[in-house]
């Protein structure tokens, strides 16, 4: 009998895990704080949704001013960035959109390397745009920083804005 108890146990702590896990996932603790508009060939408007996470909520240490701060200085970084993100014409033409994320460390060189997607782009073309945009750009954060760059690609026509 011990045996058959241990392996529901086993069970039903693997399922209160997963469970656990799926809640993270689908209720991430993100908040929509910017739009970027990008003016298309089209004449209808692109909005890029920007996400961040609230750096140092929270933290009762010491060192949550710094932490803070060091936040505050990395949103900043990935608002530069996204204001010079652009959204693939071809995306545009054929009405696609997607919710992406990538993790990016800053190299010795002020440039990035180990660019990672954490949340997979529905299509790769959002991906590719990323990747041509990241390289090209120079941080202003320490060598070895790592930055969450979240970007919702979402096509918003002309009069969906003014609503």
């Amino acid at each position: 009998m011990p045996k058959k108890t241990l392996k529901n146990s086993i069970i039903i702590s693997a399922g209160i895990h997963i469970f656990a896990l799926a809640i993270i996932y689908i209720y991430p603790n993100h908040q929509i704080q910017d739009a970027i508009h990008i003016k298309p060939p089209s004449g209808s408007s692109v909005r890029i949704l920007s996400k961040f996470r609230n750096p140092g909520k929270g933290e009762s240490s010491p060192n949550a001013e710094a932490k803070s701060a060091e936040g505050a200085s990395i949103e900043k970084e990935i608002e530069k960035f996204k204001k010079n993100l652009t959204y693939p014409a071809s995306a545009i033409a054929k009405g696609l959109e997607s919710e992406c994320e990538w993790l990016v460390t800053v190299a010795e060189n002020s440039k990035s390397r180990n660019v990672e997607e954490s949340k997979r782009c529905r299509y790769r073309i959002f991906d590719r745009e990323f990747r041509k945009n990241i390289a090209d750009w120079k941080f202003d954060l320490p060598p070895g920083t790592i930055i969450r760059i979240p970007v919702s690609y979402k096509i918003q026509q002309e009069n969906d804005r003014n609503n």
